[in-house]
């Protein structure tokens, strides 16, 4: 359950570390095991985002670090995002989808110009 995963990478830094871990080994699957892939690209997705719910939007309130984004992720998104699957061509559009929308959230939320005002 994606509300339970959350709550335990707020518990304490650790915890977040196993969750960015899982996240990393399952974005790093072959395309034949695009699921694991693309619950991957929704789990960070949500993890990009703030962690208050009313329209809290400050780069300081997101789980995922600037730092830990650009080098372990952005990369990675930019390749998903032409990912390939000849078996099914709505594979693609599922995983190319959602790593798109992992972009643009990290894009909002944690890669934002904090002295933009």
């Amino acid at each position: 359950d994606m509300q339970e995963v959350l709550r335990h990478a707020r518990d304490s830094e650790s915890s977040l570390a196993v969750v960015l871990r899982h996240v990393e080994e399952n974005l790093a699957a072959p395309p034949h095991e695009w699921r694991r892939i693309h619950g991957a690209l929704c789990l960070l997705e949500r993890l990009l985002r703030p962690v208050a719910e009313a329209g809290a939007a400050d780069c300081d309130e997101v789980l995922v670090g600037r730092s830990w984004f650009e080098a372990k992720m952005q990369g990675r998104l930019s390749v998903l995002e032409h990912f390939d699957y000849a078996e099914d061509p709505r594979v693609v559009k599922l995983v190319r989808r959602a790593a798109t929308a992992a972009r643009q959230t990290a894009e909002r939320h944690v890669l934002c110009d904090e002295g933009d005002e």
